[in-house]
Parts: structure tokens; C-alpha cells; sequence
């Protein structure tokens, strides 16, 4: 039922008090198999706190380990793993990776969290064999009727810069996306796709995403990955 509608019912109703339904949480599938949800991002503003999941595209650490200030956040995440969303605080503090065990920081980075966001933390292994560490914001704000939210990360360590095509409609997504760098969302067709990912240090077309049905109203992330080897992540996320 569209809330316009549901208002105008309420306001027909003399002495009963009415309100929309709550917003509801974020799901996530990834190509690993794994799944999860997180609490609205409104919900987590009401608490003054941020949404932040963290995926770990650092292939040399096998149980990455994330400190937000003093706070554990995350612990023992595999390489491609993926974490469900978790309430953070919104302040200002510094993030730091480590292997599990680790007595120091492999990498470290400080960001300012603001309220009821979105957030993806990926750690990745940088072209100096440096561990890195990235903060990305998402705003979840639902595409138009018909349409996906698509966008890339390229974490892929001496690709250069990346493009993304959808190959079937023969459409350029994304271009010009530098390591260590992502994108925002960007609404496409929702229905059948080929996504390719294609480096700008290759003559040929980089690996080819499966063939893929891009739901209507969801949100796709495409992590490219490792060092030569074309993997991809491929993250799905929706409201509900």
C-alpha cells in the first residue's frame, strides 16, 4: 500500500492514531553465498549511529581483524569476506586493520562517520605490497521504478584504471576508475545483464561477470580483485 494512501486513510479515521510502517532493514547476498541484514539506516540515526560492513579483498591476510578508536568492530573475516552492516558511532576516529593476532596496524584510516549512512570498509593490497585500507559512503536511496543501482570498487592491485560494461545492451556503465578508488551508484535498466569489467592495462576484455537478472530497486556492488587474476566480488543490498 503506497503511504499517500495509507495517510489518507488515517485521516479519515477520527480518534485512532495511525503511522507508516517502520522502515524496514537492509539485505545482503553476496557471490560467496552469504547473507545478512542490517537495521534501517534511519533506526541507526535515532541511535546517533552509522551502518558499516567490512570486506576483505586483502588476500595476504586470511583473518583481518577492524578497531574503530578503542572499539573491536570486526574480527577473523576471511579473504572475500563480507560482514553484515553493525551499528558504529557516529564520531570522528581512526580505523585500523590487522591480521588476527597482530601486534601492530597494517593499515589505517580515519573517517568521521555521520549518522544513520551507509558505509563499506575494504582493505586491499596496494601496488607498493602495502596493505591498505578504504572507507566508502552509500547513500541507500531507492532507484526509480525499473531501475538497479550499480557501482564498482577496484580494489584489483596493478589493473589500472577499470570499466564496467554491460556487454548485452552494449552500454559503458563506468570508466576511468583508478585503484583504491569507487563509484557512487549509478541506475540502470533492471532486468537481464552481462556485466564486464575491463582493465585499461589489458588488450583484452577482463573477466566477465556471470550473466546476471538485476532486480528492480536493489542496490549491486562490484569489488575487483587481486593482482592478475580478474576476480570479482559481487555484493547485493536492498531495502525492505
Amino acid at each position: 500500500m503506497k503511504l499517500t494512501t495509507l495517510a489518507a486513510i488515517c485521516a479519515a479515521l477520527v480518534g485512532i492514531g495511525c503511522n507508516p510502517p517502520p522502515p524496514q532493514p537492509t539485505a545482503t547476498k553476496t557471490s560467496e553465498g552469504d547473507a545478512s541484514t542490517a537495521q534501517a539506516g534511519v533506526n541507526a540515526a535515532q541511535n546517533r549511529s552509522a551502518l558499516v560492513r567490512f570486506v576483505n579483498a586483502e588476500p595476504t591476510i586470511d583473518k583481518a581483524e577492524i578497531t574503530f578508536g578503542d572499539q573491536k568492530a570486526f574480527s577473523e573475516v576471511a579473504y572475500r569476506g563480507v560482514t553484515p552492516y553493525q551499528e558504529l558511532p557516529s564520531d570522528r576516529r581512526e580505523f585500523r586493520l590487522s591480521g588476527a593476532g597482530a601486534a601492530n596496524a597494517l593499515a589505517s584510516n580515519v573517517e568521521g562517520l555521520t549518522a544513520g549512512r551507509h558505509y563499506t570498509l575494504v582493505a586491499m593490497r596496494g601496488p607498493d605490497n602495502r596493505a591498505l585500507l578504504s572507507a566508502f559512503s552509500e547513500p541507500m536511496k531507492p532507484p526509480a521504478a525499473g531501475k538497479a543501482n550499480v557501482r564498482i570498487i577496484n580494489a584489483a592491485t596493478n589493473e589500472g584504471d577499470l570499466a564496467l560494461y554491460n556487454t548485452g545492451a552494449n552500454d559503458r556503465i563506468f570508466d576511468g576508475v583508478k585503484f583504491g578508488d569507487g563509484t557512487s551508484f549509478k541506475e540502470i535498466d533492471a532486468g537481464p545483464a552481462v556485466l564486464e569489467l575491463r582493465s585499461h592495462n589489458r588488450k583484452t576484455a577482463g573477466k566477465r561477470v556471470q550473466n546476471r537478472t538485476l532486480e528492480a530497486g536493489k542496490f549491486y556492488t562490484l569489488i575487483a580483485l587481486g593482482d592478475g587474476n580478474q576476480e570479482t566480488l559481487f555484493i547485493q543490498d536492498e531495502l525492505r
